[in-house]
Order: structure tokens, then sequence, then C-alpha cells
């Protein structure tokens, strides 16, 4: 007998996809929420780069700057921070899917920072980094000589 599956995937290979997923996550230390029953690794984030500076934009909606701490050292930058949820005593939820909690996120960038550089902000849920290549990463033309 013949036994099909929804979407064209059996428990086994379900299982090993979350089981795949969550080594990741402690290979990786990278936080974990569950968004509508379906694990993801928060915040999002973007890193791209131009010839001077790393861009970086973290989704962390809900969050106050008061909620985060961001720390950069080398080609190492950590976000941390507590997504605060509004909690009351006296309601009956029905549906949560929006994760509360303590996150910290390291990323290794693909080049040195100057730290005492880097621009922050955060507008309407969306961190924004501007984190300058250290004089050390930028190219330099070197001039050869003829003898």
């Amino acid at each position: 007998m013949v036994r099909l599956y929804s979407r064209g995937v059996s428990p086994l290979h379900q299982l090993r996809d979350e089981m795949n997923r969550w080594l990741e996550g402690i290979q990786h230390e990278t936080p974990r929420f569950t968004f509508g029953g379906s694990p993801s690794v928060f915040p999002a984030i973007n890193v791209w780069e131009d010839d001077k500076s790393l861009l970086l934009e973290a989704e962390l909606p809900g969050m106050k700057v008061d909620d985060l701490n961001i720390t950069a050292v080398g080609d190492q930058l950590t976000l941390k921070g507590e997504r605060k949820l509004d909690e009351s005593d006296d309601v009956t939820v029905h549906q949560c899917e929006r994760a509360g909690g303590s996150f910290t996120r390291t990323l290794t960038l693909p080049a040195e920072v100057n730290v005492d550089q880097v621009e922050a902000t955060l507008i309407d849920g969306v961190l924004r980094l501007r984190l300058p290549k250290a004089a050390t990463t930028s190219p330099h033309k070197i001039d050869v000589k003829t003898g």
C-alpha cells in the first residue's frame, strides 16, 4: 500500500528537517522563536556592503531603543535585547504568535569595522547600522617602481 502525504513530504523527512534546523541553531547560537508554529531566526537580519561601509538592517518590531544593547569589536557584532509583550493577568489569550523574551545574536562580519564611527537608528521597528570599514581592510593602491 502506498501512502501519500500532504505536500509530498513524509513525516520522516519533516523530522529530519526539524532536527537539521534545531542543530543549526545550536551550532550558530542563533536564537529561534516560534512564529505561527514554525521556528524563525530572531531578529531577521540583512547585511551588505559598499566600498567604505558594511550596512545592516534588523527587524525588531515593537522594540524600543532602551531594550537594545549593540556592541562591535573587530569583525564581531552582537545584538542583545528583550522584546516585552503587553501581558495582563486578567485576560484570556486565544492566540499568541508574537514571541517575547531576551535574545542575543552575534554575527561575524565580512570585514573589521571602525567601532568609533558606527551609526545606528531604530525607525518603525527596523534597526539600521552603518559600520564603516576599518582602515586596515580598505584596499590601498600600491605603486610599482621599475628598476
